[in-house]
């Protein structure tokens, strides 16, 4: 307790030392998002594929002044609504002539500009339709070359042999990956990329050379193709029913911004293994209608038995024998085509995709699974539309599927859904592999006023709906079994106060991995922020989530589920000294389910500084954590080298701190280093667990990335 005091003074005293403020990088944007999408589904977000196409943005600004609708539409922190008074603003009164001119567009606040200042300029507008002249690739190409390199000096248990047997891990203890980038104006980008994991080899014979490559060419504007990738790539359409990879929309603190933007392909620039195509993806527009389409065919990682496969195996690690039989066990075959129009006041798309595959999927059957996809494939199609109409706008997406299985391949799901057990799919799953699910997503969000925003979003996505490539606004990562409505809020009741809300009600018609019976759901979101100027931000987010877990006890064996309900509260502090920032975090949580009840919280500050006369920047957090059930555990996003981003969890009792370290040597070198170690004093002795299990009560990690680069002009 007293630890909190010291830091809630600490907290009060550093406003004292507020000065200018300076602007909100791209890192930390991904930062504040990554933190709440972390705390809202396990899954971990492709943050890499984002983050390369920030930077490209920020590379080339759009000129404010000139920029069309589709190009605002690029900077996932504007709402619809925004970008539209935007457009109206420059048509009403002309030409920008200063960026700070921005703050006279209506619903537009200090945070929002803030965001748009790297990627967003008043130059010229950059002709995308040019003649593209080969001899510039030598005058204009950009080079860069990012080597990465992570240790932990502590020796975790996958390394130990244990009697006669060898280490269960097969490499060394080094994490390590080489990312090559080619860019000229936007207009060709040639991606390579090579990785292995702590506990892999460098050299595999079964990958045919490194554990993990990803390579891509993209063209743009060439001939009659807008946009050519050949190689890896990933795709995103409409509402995310049918298909889209990467960063989708969730619930953040983003309240009005629910809407999924961009129908188009990128090239894949991510160490992620599993979430990509491979193969070939082209664009062409004639006006206002585009062709998009692709075709993909790669190996996946699967957990196989005989014929079938119960599911991919996604983590992307090969260290152990049992981990490298999952290695290119399926090939997934994917096509797909995607025809969209875009006018002046609506937008319509409809999007095709036909997934095959070598084996047959069949979960081991549970419970909660019944209606998971099983069979040999699926074809997938779904109609999008956008409508904007008086100062509102509609969107949404309804798609459906069919994953029908043939007579011999429904016989075996039948004698071997059990993957080596005799269990028989009923009547009604069976029904479910033959018969066609349609799911839709519908919204709309307005602004009755300058000041008030509010949006509006409705899902329902039956039992059985089970599309393979979907990543749609959800209560939960899995698209299927869920029927919910969200209302979300953005006011500014007074100059310098933003208040955001959201309230999302939801039911799941069938059970689900962990609660054992149909049940419901309610989140809440109500947060304060208070920018009294540029220098600083205070900040408060008060989150409500009710949902249910099954329960049993020695005296009751059977299953029951009962209530859980999860409050949460974050205040914090972002300010300046002079060149200095500074970030104060306290957040507490209290969790109560039919056993009883737990609180938990976590306080950090962070610190970034140049150092006076060095090229040299500074950044440093110390945490503290005392978090006594894993139901309590809190999220922290933490500062890394460039292109990594992290958000780890905590629970029990301890410590973290980190310092790292950004070092320009040249123009054309610079170099990452981050040293960051844990300390649990709850009397525990070992962290981790299994093979990554580590003697003491202590984590420490060493991450290091050199970056060269070069620009003939």
């Amino acid at each position: 307790m007293k630890n909190i005091l010291l830091f809630v003074l600490l907290l009060a005293s550093g406003a004292c030392f507020t000065q200018e403020a300076t602007e909100n990088t791209i890192e930390q944007f991904i930062a504040d998002m990554l933190e709440e999408y972390s705390a809202e589904t396990e899954d971990e977000p492709d943050t890499e594929s984002w983050f390369e196409d920030l930077m490209t943005v920020a590379s080339r600004p759009l000129n404010i002044n000139t920029a069309e609708k589709n190009n605002l539409a690029l900077l996932p922190f504007l709402s619809e609504l925004q970008v539209e008074n935007i457009l109206y603003h420059r048509y009403t009164y002309g030409a920008f002539t200063s960026l700070y001119e921005l703050q006279l567009v209506e619903g537009l606040d200090m945070t929002d500009i803030r965001r748009m200042m790297p990627f967003v300029t008043l130059g010229e507008a950059v002709n995308t339709n040019e003649p593209l002249r080969w001899w510039e690739i030598k005058k204009y190409g950009r080079h860069e070359l990012n080597l990465r390199t992570d240790f932990i000096p502590e020796l975790k248990k996958g390394y130990q042999p244990t009697g006669d047997e060898p280490a269960a891990y097969a490499g060394d203890r080094l994490y390590s990956h080489l990312k090559y980038r080619f860019d000229l104006r936007d207009r060709i980008r040639l991606n390579i990329t090579l990785e292995k994991d702590a506990g892999e080899r460098w050299w595999n014979k079964q990958a045919g050379g490194v554990d993990f490559g990803s390579a891509s060419l993209q063209l743009r504007s060439v001939g009659p193709i807008d946009n050519l990738i050949v190689g890896d790539f990933t795709a995103g359409f409409g509402q995310g029913l049918v298909l889209r990879q990467g960063f989708s929309r969730s619930k953040t603190a983003l309240t009005t911004r629910v809407f999924s933007s961009g129908n188009d392909f990128k090239r894949f620039a991510s160490t992620n293994e599993y979430a990509f195509f491979r193969g070939i993806a082209a664009s062409t527009y004639r006006g206002k209608f585009g062709i998009h389409a692709f075709l993909s065919n790669r190996r996946q990682d699967a957990t196989q038995v005989e014929e079938l496969f119960s599911s991919f195996y996604t983590t992307g690690y090969h260290r152990t024998s049992g981990e490298e039989e999952k290695r290119d066990r399926v090939v997934q075959q994917t096509s797909g085509a995607s025809c969209t129009y875009r006018g002046k006041s609506c937008e319509l798309g409809w999007t095709t995709v036909y997934t095959r595959f070598s084996s047959l999927l069949a979960p081991e059957l549970k419970p909660y699974n019944h209606y998971y996809l099983r069979g040999r494939g699926q074809l997938t199609s779904g109609l999008n539309y956008r409508i904007n109409w008086h100062g509102m706008q509609f969107f949404g997406e309804t798609a459906l599927h069919n994953s029908k299985t043939g007579k011999d391949e429904t016989a075996l799901l039948n004698s071997n859904t059990g993957m080596g057990e005799t269990t028989h799919l009923s009547a009604q799953e069976k029904q479910s592999l033959a018969s066609i699910q349609i799911g839709t997503l519908n919204g709309f969000s307005l602004s009755p006023s300058s000041r008030v925003s509010v949006a509006m979003v409705h899902r329902y996505y039956p039992v059985a709906f089970n599309p393979i490539f979907a990543s749609a606004f959800s209560a939960h990562s899995r698209i299927g079994n869920e029927h919910g409505m969200y209302v979300g809020m953005e006011v500014l009741p007074a100059r310098r106060w933003k208040i955001a809300a959201y309230a999302d009600s939801y039911r799941f018609a069938w059970l689900k991995y962990g609660i054992d019976a149909p049940s419901s759901g309610n989140d809440f979101l109500l947060q304060f922020v208070y920018s009294p100027s540029r220098k600083m931000q205070l900040s408060m987010r008060n989150r409500y989530k009710q949902q249910y877990s099954s329960v049993s006890s020695v005296s009751n064996p059977v299953t029951g589920i009962s209530s859980t309900q999860k409050w949460s509260s974050r205040l914090q502090l972002d300010y300046a000294a002079g060149l200095v920032q500074f970030r104060s975090v306290l957040e507490l949580n209290h969790f109560c389910q039919a056993t009883g009840a737990t609180t938990g919280y976590a306080a950090w500050q962070d610190v970034s500084t140049p150092v006076h006369g060095l090229p040299l920047q500074l950044s440093l957090r110390y945490l503290i954590f005392r978090i006594p059930d894993y139901a309590n555990r809190i999220y922290t996003y933490e500062k890394d080298v460039l292109h990594a981003f992290s958000s780890p969890s905590f629970s029990g009792t301890g410590s973290r701190y980190y310092l790292m370290a950004k070092y320009v040597v040249n123009r054309r070198m610079a170099c990452w280093l981050k040293l960051a170690q844990v300390n649990y004093s709850d009397g525990r002795l070992t962290t981790g667990s299994g093979n990554e299990e580590i003697n003491g009560s202590k984590r420490t990690e060493f991450h290091f990335l050199m970056r060269l680069q070069l620009r003939n002009q």
